[in-house]
């Protein structure tokens, strides 16, 4: 990983998994502990402690809080890609940050206990809501890789190779006998008459357009008819190649 200075309004990158393209600049996102929606909570404190701080006598934000926030969101900044993840560590210096705001608040609300418990409710419903908010790919995911393996297991005689990417530790857990060529590699065995071909050229034609999977993707489709056997939303298809 080469931190750059050049990376911090960027959102476009060239990595070795292909290209990466993100929706906000490295610079927003490593603040995003303070605005994205899954971090809601911390956003609306924030808020509220820079609006009342003068008002409500809070005491000044310390630098010595908010200098590592500040220097780890720069070298988030500077890095050529993006993960949530790595917002995590800023947690425990937002709390310093934040702490005199949020005991503010959990003093007004304990004096109106009607309110505490529907400020209650309304964090418990809104949690609920972003979790399932969060977790509908991963669901979605595993009902497409559950239709995909069920559908190649009704394909799969013994003499057939089956040309992927992206799908082969799901495919040998769930007991798919192909014998399997992950074209992420360049050296592709020569691809046969019967042999399956399981590919997302929607997904991977931007992304890996200078990589082996779409090199080896074109070399097959240069040499050799395919017929679509199955076609999924979101792209995946099963072709047979002639």
């Amino acid at each position: 990983v080469h931190w750059s200075p050049g990376n911090i309004f960027q959102r476009d990158f060239e990595q070795i998994e292909g290209h990466q393209h993100f929706s906000t600049p490295n610079l927003l996102a490593s603040l995003g502990i303070f605005w994205h929606p899954r971090y809601l909570g911390i956003g609306a404190l924030a808020g509220l402690a820079w609006w009342m701080r003068k008002r409500l006598g809070l005491p000044a934000l310390d630098w010595r809080a908010w200098a590592p926030i500040l220097l780890y969101a720069l070298f988030l900044a500077g890095i050529p890609f993006q993960n949530p993840r790595f917002l995590l560590p800023m947690l425990p210096f937002v709390a310093l940050l934040l702490g005199p705001a949020w005991q503010l608040v959990a003093d007004r609300l304990m004096r109106r206990r009607w309110l505490g418990i529907a400020m209650c409710v309304c964090i418990a419903a809104l949690h609920f809501a972003l979790a399932v908010y969060a977790c509908r790919l991963a669901i979605h995911t595993s009902a497409l890789e559950m239709e995909i393996a069920t559908d190649l297991k009704q394909r799969q005689p013994q003499d057939r190779r089956l040309y992927e990417f992206g799908f082969e530790s799901m495919l040998q857990a769930r007991g798919v006998g192909f014998e399997k060529v992950n074209l992420w590699y360049a050296d592709m065995p020569t691809p046969r008459a019967g042999d399956l071909v399981l590919f997302n050229l929607q997904a991977f034609s931007q992304q890996f357009e200078q990589a082996w999977p779409m090199k080896n993707w074109h070399r097959i489709v240069d040499q050799h008819d395919l017929d679509t056997l199955q076609r999924w939303e979101g792209g995946w298809r099963i072709y047979e190649i002639h």
